[in-house]
């Protein structure tokens, strides 16, 4: 009886240690805002993550890397070099794994219209905008990134805002930028504005 007692205590501390091993090796999930870090196999801190925001956009015009997109997005994340001496860092937007809703990989677009990666010597930072065609309509997207140098996988679980210009305003704005333009171009063949809006030959 007492063997049988010390077995079944024997096998229940494994049981325990194990679930606590579980437990440790479970992947943080980080949110918009949260910075990850990264560290080598001392621990030292050697660069860290951060997703800013995520958003939809309708007015992103490079969208060759695309294939027939539900939605586009602008991923804003930031890298910070720490520590990492021996090669400069440098994190593209190719490097992040966006999943929509249905764990659908995202394409990440290899083009940039604002802040773009940069190689980062130890102790600067870079912001970046980022741009990727969801196959399905989400509101919350995750991201995946993986460190191959240092062993070490990131996720981030970030809800999607809805894009602060709605189509008819993003509709207004291309219009009135279009007339601006032809009215530059009025001017460079010598011409006055306000003749040629008086005499209603450009409209807005």
């Amino acid at each position: 009886m007492k063997k049988i007692f010390i077995s079944v205590f024997i096998i229940i501390s494994i049981m325990a240690l194990v679930g606590c091993s579980n437990k440790k090796e479970e992947l943080k999930v980080y949110k918009q805002g949260e910075k990850a870090i990264v560290k080598d196999k001392s621990g030292t801190d050697m660069y860290s993550l951060t997703i800013d925001s995520v958003k939809k956009v309708n007015d992103f015009k490079y969208q060759e890397d695309f294939n027939n997109p539900q939605e586009i997005i602008e991923v804003t994340y930031t890298y910070d070099n720490l520590n990492k001496k021996d090669k400069n860092l440098y994190i593209h937007s190719q490097d992040l794994t966006v999943l929509d809703s249905k764990n659908s990989v995202a394409d990440a677009s290899s083009l940039f219209s604002k802040g773009k990666p940069k190689d980062l010597t130890k102790g600067s930072n870079c912001t970046v905008n980022a741009y990727y065609g969801l196959k399905n309509k989400s509101n919350e997207v995750k991201i995946l990134f993986e460190s191959e140098q240092y062993v070490q996988k990131v996720e981030f679980k970030i809800p999607i805002k809805e894009n602060s210009i709605s189509q008819d305003e993003l509709n207004k704005k291309i219009a009135k930028e279009a007339v601006k333009a032809d009215f530059i171009k009025i001017n460079d063949n010598q011409m006055y504005g306000e003749s040629v809006f008086a005499t209603g030959e450009v409209q807005i």
